[in-house]
C-alpha cells in the first residue's frame, strides 16, 4: 500500500499538475492582452498644471466568464496617475515587472462579477486593479497612484 501511494505521489500527481498547468496556460495565453507594450513616446505624459504624470499600461481585451450563461468581453485601457516624485519610482517598478502587472490586470477583469463591471464609476474595479498592480510590482508600501480607465466597454460574448 505504501509503495502504491509513493508511486502516485512521485509520478501521477506531478503529471496531473503539468497537464492542468498546460491547459490553463493555453487558455491564459489565448486571453492575454496584446504583448506589445505602449510605444516609448506614449509611455508617460505629464499634466503640467498639477504635477501628475500619467503612465499608460496598455489596452486590454478580456473574456469574463463569471456567469457562464452570460459571459462578456471587456475592453479597456489602463493608465496610472502619480505625482511627479512618485512617478519615477512607479515607472521603474512597472518597467521591471510589466508582464506580471499586465497579467494581474487581466486576471482582475476576468474574475470581476457582472455587478462590478456595471458600476457607473467602476470604483471597485479600479481599486482591485490598483491592489493587483501593487502586488505584482512588489510595492505594497510603494508610491501612491490612481488607476484611470479612460476607455471601458463591456460587450456580450
Amino acid at each position: 500500500m505504501r509503495s502504491l501511494m509513493a508511486f502516485v505521489k512521485k509520478n501521477v500527481v506531478p503529471l496531473a499538475v503539468v497537464i492542468l498547468l498546460a491547459i490553463e496556460g493555453m487558455t491564459f495565453h489565448f486571453m492575454m492582452p496584446s504583448p506589445h507594450p505602449p510605444k516609448e513616446a506614449e509611455k508617460a505624459s505629464e499634466d503640467h498644471h498639477s504635477g501628475h504624470v500619467e503612465i499608460p499600461l496598455g489596452d486590454y481585451k478580456v473574456r469574463n466568464h463569471q456567469n457562464p450563461a452570460d459571459d462578456h468581453i471587456v475592453k479597456f485601457t489602463v493608465c496610472l496617475m502619480a505625482d511627479g516624485t512618485a512617478a519615477s519610482k512607479l515607472k521603474d517598478a512597472i518597467k521591471e515587472h510589466e508582464q506580471r502587472a499586465r497579467e494581474a490586470i487581466s486576471t482582475v477583469a476576468r474574475r470581476a462579477k457582472p455587478e462590478i463591471l456595471g458600476e457607473p464609476t467602476l470604483a471597485t474595479l479600479k481599486r482591485r486593479i490598483g491592489v493587483a498592480i501593487k502586488t505584482a510590482i512588489h510595492q505594497s508600501d510603494g508610491p501612491e497612484f490612481d488607476v484611470l480607465l479612460p476607455d471601458f466597454l463591456v460587450q456580450k460574448g
